[in-house]
């Protein structure tokens, strides 16, 4: 489990507060720990529209088994549904359902949960939200609510050419500084 996404939930806005609550209630984080489940996505951001989803990423060393589990354990939750997909290559299985009104999605593969791009993404966006101002972070938001998905959001708004998905993937702590400095002086 990832203690900061937790405790960012726990204490956070009453968004978050109420995201936290569905996780518990749900008993995801409990139920899918041999899967080590890594809260995501834009609410531990702070970067969340009210429409947002609560997202987990698992690793499994057998999709069959995960989705046996993740059935077992959630079949009967409101609007379950579970799929494969295949995601940059790799076999994936989504499985969401709702909780204390919040739809949960969690995304599995057989890939460690931090060498999959969501956390990846994630642990970059979460860097550079780390050096932006609160004005720049509103303004990743107002992307996002002009239909802007997260990693195109943060592209757009740094000037990011090509494929945001691989590009951000790619940044590192100098070239966030770089980026946040340019964008700054803008």
């Amino acid at each position: 489990m990832n203690d900061f996404q937790i405790s960012i939930l726990k204490n956070g806005s009453k968004l978050q507060k109420n995201a936290y609550k569905a996780l518990r209630k749900a008993n995801v984080l409990e139920r899918l720990q041999h899967y080590t489940p890594f809260v995501a996505g834009t609410i531990p951001l702070d970067i969340y529209l009210d429409t947002s989803d609560i997202d987990i990423i698992c690793y499994a060393k057998s999709l069959n088994q995960f989705e046996v589990d993740i059935k077992t354990f959630y079949e009967d939750a409101l609007e379950f549904k579970c799929f494969r997909t295949l995601v940059r290559g790799e076999q994936t299985v989504i499985a969401r359902f709702k909780s204390e009104g919040f739809l949960i999605e969690v995304f599995c593969q057989c890939v460690p949960v931090l060498n999959q791009y969501a956390v990846i993404h994630f642990l970059i966006e979460k860097d550079i939200l780390a050096n932006m101002t609160a004005k720049m972070r509103e303004e990743i938001r107002e992307l996002k609510k002009k239909g802007f998905k997260t990693e195109p959001a943060f592209a757009q708004y740094l000037g990011i050419q090509g494929d945001p998905y691989f590009e951000l993937a790619n940044l590192n702590k100098q070239k966030i500084e770089k980026l946040i400095k340019q964008k700054s002086q803008s």
